[in-house]
């Protein structure tokens, strides 16, 4: 219901400013706040706002400089905190006032394609792999002669 409602995010995946693979970027986004809600047991707005500024950036080189951002990091907090005082007031009110156009939205952020699931899998196979490697990189490492070369 929030990110549906997200005029730069929606004009992002629109405009393809992400590339032709904007709308699954939107969705891994989607994806990822709600797991990293799920992972913390604190939730705090200004944290949200950083990492959606830099989601916007990093991967639809968009700067968002109306504070959407933060709108919508408070509006996710609020979701989070009514959640877990099993209460759902803003949640309602999003739900009475959505549009058609912001329904068909937040629906097609939702869905996944076979093929856009076997990329993410990739995807996230490939990221293990490279900090598997990166960890094995930067163990000590010890010579023929015993001296120990330690790398950052």
């Amino acid at each position: 219901l929030v990110f549906g409602r997200w005029t730069a995010l929606n004009l992002a995946v629109a405009n393809q400013w992400g590339g032709a693979d904007s709308q699954a970027k939107a969705q891994e986004l989607v994806q990822r706040v709600v797991q990293w809600t799920l992972e913390k047991k604190e939730v705090y707005a200004d944290e949200l706002e950083e990492f959606l500024d830099t989601e916007l950036m990093d991967n639809w080189n968009t700067q968002a400089e109306d504070e959407s951002p933060r709108e919508v990091a408070g509006m996710v907090t609020r979701i989070f905190w009514e959640t877990c005082q099993n209460q759902g007031e803003t949640v309602a009110a999003l739900a009475r006032t959505q549009t058609e156009a912001q329904r068909q939205i937040e629906q097609s952020l939702q869905e996944q394609t076979p093929e856009q699931v076997a990329q993410e899998e990739e995807r996230l196979r490939l990221q293990r792999e490279q900090r598997q490697a990166e960890r094995e990189a930067r163990r000590p490492q010890v010579d023929e002669d015993g001296w120990t070369t330690v790398t950052r």
